[in-house]
């Protein structure tokens, strides 16, 4: 990735070094391929002019489980993303949540999977007819 920055007018560290300071933050979609407890590091180099290259530090980033809630905000339906937390349908490597007293208890309409399944005292979970949640994890 290369940004160019004209004209920006960072103060030199000799004259304000916190004033020296800048940042750049950036998303990237994860190679498909990675799994939990998989460890992602990255650095830069930067140039400032035509000077040698300023190494940043080293950012690291570890895979871990995703959590979701049943929040039950739009229907009843487990496929419906808008009932989750993180707007994702839980897969088979999701921690599931299933609180007490949402406005719509799940019903599992679909063939689903999740790696762990939590329901809180008085959380109510439905499995339709013909469908199955299996719980992956240990």
């Amino acid at each position: 990735m290369e940004c160019l920055f004209q004209d920006i007018q960072l103060v030199d560290s000799l004259r304000n070094e916190p004033a020296s300071h800048g940042f750049i933050t950036y998303r990237i979609r994860p190679k498909t391929n990675l799994v939990v407890g998989d460890v992602v590091r990255n650095a830069a180099s930067i140039y400032f002019d035509f000077n040698a290259p300023v190494k940043t530090n080293t950012q690291t980033t570890l895979v871990v489980r995703t959590t979701a809630i049943w929040t039950g905000a739009v229907d009843s339906l487990w496929d419906n993303p808008g009932n989750w937390n993180i707007n994702l349908v839980p897969d088979a490597e999701t921690v599931v949540i299933i609180p007490a007293n949402v406005p719509n208890n799940p019903l599992v309409n679909i063939n689903a999977a999740c790696f762990a399944l939590r329901v809180d005292k008085n959380g109510v979970i439905n499995i339709g007819d013909g469908n199955q949640l299996d719980v992956m994890g240990k």
